[in-house]
């Protein structure tokens, strides 16, 4: 009887851990997964930020060859704040509060 009963304690024990195991892994797995889609997307966001910045720039040096420099300086000035400023808010809205607070300037 002791020995049955030591059995059913030693199975339940052997279950339960498999099933944290197994929690563990879906966890890590879901991890993964969510990092391979951020870095898909953060990939096609500053690739259609860089492709912005080498048309503007195009655009600016065209103004400035027929003269005309304050809209080729808007046009720098609008391309650059841009891009970085889409990264920061995109990387900020994924970014888990409780794990990575964000800081108060």
């Amino acid at each position: 009887m002791v020995l049955g009963l030591t059995l059913a304690v030693r199975r339940s024990f052997d279950n339960r851990h498999s099933e944290e195991q197994r929690q563990r892994q879906a966890i890590s797995l879901v991890r993964e997964r969510e990092r391979l889609r951020f870095a898909g997307d953060l990939h096609d966001i500053l690739g259609h930020s860089l492709t912005v910045i080498t048309m503007k720039n195009e655009l600016a040096q065209r103004l400035l060859s027929v003269g005309k420099i304050d809209e080729a300086g808007e046009q720098s000035a609008q391309t650059l704040g841009c891009p970085a400023r889409r990264k920061r808010t995109y990387g900020g809205s994924l970014r888990p509060r409780a794990v990575c607070p964000r800081k108060k300037k």
